[in-house]
């Protein structure tokens, strides 16, 4: 007899893998930016590099694009989780993984955020 757990997804919002080279900036200064891996209208999920300083100081972040057509500024979220990667091979680097939840968008965010997933993203939920 095999014990198998199902994983319950309590997510209430599908998550889409990005097409472009997306990043996530955090506030104030871009202290850390990260490579967007999947994104919802509730929340996202990205790498970023440990620079020294501690991770994660910051609730607002801003989403751009590497090709500068998309940028939305001042998103209020949460950390749901902020993991350890693999980092770079022969490097010191260490990467970190996380994931947050948007809290209080605007109508304004709301929208630019639909639009984003209808236009930037694989447009196939992410398993």
């Amino acid at each position: 007899m095999t014990d198998t757990k199902q994983q319950v997804e309590r997510r209430k919002h599908k998550r889409f893998p990005v097409t472009k080279d997306t990043f996530v900036g955090l506030q104030p200064d871009y202290f850390q930016v990260g490579q967007t891996l999947n994104i919802s209208v509730g929340g996202m999920a990205f790498t970023y590099m440990v620079n020294g300083k501690p991770p994660m100081q910051s609730s607002i972040l801003n989403i751009f694009s590497a090709d500068r057509t998309f940028h939305l500024r001042d998103v209020p979220f949460r950390i749901i989780s902020d993991i350890a990667r693999d980092g770079i091979p022969f490097s010191a680097l260490m990467m970190r993984e996380c994931t947050v939840q948007f809290e209080d968008l605007t109508f304004h965010q709301k929208n630019e955020l639909e639009y984003f997933i209808q236009n930037q993203t694989k447009g196939e939920e992410k398993v």
